[in-house]
């Protein structure tokens, strides 16, 4: 058995402090929308979170750029982070009040069925939920 006299690790208020912060620039992240092709909310977002020094600017693609210093002549540092999120594009209103959709993004489709949806509209966001593929065992009338 090892034994230490040292006490435990504790959280210190500064730290506390920079969890909260990173919670709350995580939330209102997470909290916007963005569909691929549509992230312009998400680019609000970050865009507001930024200090106030930071120059931003935006190309014809979308992609937000920001500028940090004069540059020391080592030559320009990178990164990149994808802004969008997978989503659906609504194509179709049928006449039983099903959607049509056409995905922006993502791989495996069937993960989405019988889960939450938010469809958003120019006046509100409503609720809805992606049907399940009709497995020849189940019958819509």
């Amino acid at each position: 058995m090892f034994l230490t006299a040292e006490p435990p690790n504790r959280l210190t208020a500064q730290d506390t402090s920079r969890i909260a912060e990173a919670q709350s620039v995580l939330s209102q992240l997470v909290e916007s929308y963005g569909v691929s092709g549509s992230e312009a909310p998400v680019r609000s977002t970050v865009q507001r979170l930024l200090p106030t020094w930071a120059k931003t600017e935006t190309d014809t693609a979308g992609n937000l750029w920001v500028r940090v210093g004069q540059g020391d002549g080592g030559g320009p540092v990178v990164i990149v982070a994808h802004m969008d999120e997978i989503g659906f594009r609504v194509d179709t209103i049928n006449a039983d009040g099903t959607l049509g959709l056409r995905n922006r993004g993502g791989f495996i489709l069937s993960l989405f069925e019988a889960k939450p949806a938010l469809i958003h509209g120019d006046r509100a966001d409503i609720p809805g939920i992606f049907l399940p593929r009709d497995t020849g065992l189940t019958r819509r009338t």
